[in-house]
């Protein structure tokens, strides 16, 4: 099965994101919400992208020039300043203008399309696979699915250790005075008294029968 055919359409939208963030560097927050890296299909773009988001992580701006001078440090490009300069100057004149969320989601569009292609490949080989049963054939199916859809770097960076919430939770138990609530009360005394309230992102099992998933 062929790939996914990378079009003008991409070309165009990636550039132009490209270009908004060489123009508006605080647009690089709205836009690292919607779009890691792999979402981009042309080479270039995906590099000059991950540089933008690298300088952002250090406290930099993003813009032609810190670009330029952190692709150049990079000594396994091999890219020049010069020619960096030249890139950037190049995409800047020739990106089309409007809404850059909206060419955001029609690159993160494209890239989803481009991921559930290759799994159908993959789902084909694995079809032809000597032996295989269905059962293993559905599992491996839904991983490859989720694998498509999932943004992993996206996942780890948006959560935390066991470590770090059991320690979280308890120096709230501890600081917070007997009548103290920190999230919405349940209604019951006993069990507002050892929650001190339920608070967004928490998932609290109060009981369940055995093999129905509270440890899941």
């Amino acid at each position: 099965m062929q790939g996914l055919t990378i079009s003008q359409i991409d070309i165009t939208a990636e550039q132009a994101i490209i270009a908004e963030i060489l123009t508006d560097p605080d647009a690089v927050w709205d836009l690292q919400e919607l779009l890691l890296p792999r979402d981009f299909a042309i080479q270039q773009n995906r590099l000059l992208y991950t540089t933008a988001m690298n300088l952002v992580k250090s406290g930099q701006t993003p813009d032609a020039i810190t670009i330029a001078a952190a692709l150049e440090r990079d000594k396994n490009l091999r890219v020049s300043a010069d020619q960096a300069m030249a890139t950037l100057t190049s995409i800047t004149e020739s990106a089309h203008s409007g809404s850059v969320t909206s060419y955001a989601h029609l690159v993160k569009d494209r890239s989803t399309l481009r991921r559930i292609h290759s799994v159908a490949g993959e789902l084909e080989h694995l079809l032809d696979t000597p032996g295989i049963t269905g059962e293993i054939a559905i599992a491996k199916a839904e991983e490859l699915v989720l694998g498509a859809t999932e943004d992993p770097q996206r996942d780890a960076d948006s959560c935390i250790t066991l470590a770090a919430a059991a320690s979280e939770l308890l120096e709230k138990m501890r600081t917070a005075t007997p009548t103290e609530m920190a999230g919405l009360t349940t209604g019951f005394q006993a069990l507002d008294k050892a929650t001190l309230g339920w608070t967004p992102g928490e998932l609290v099992v109060v009981g369940a029968t055995p093999g129905s998933g509270k440890s899941a």
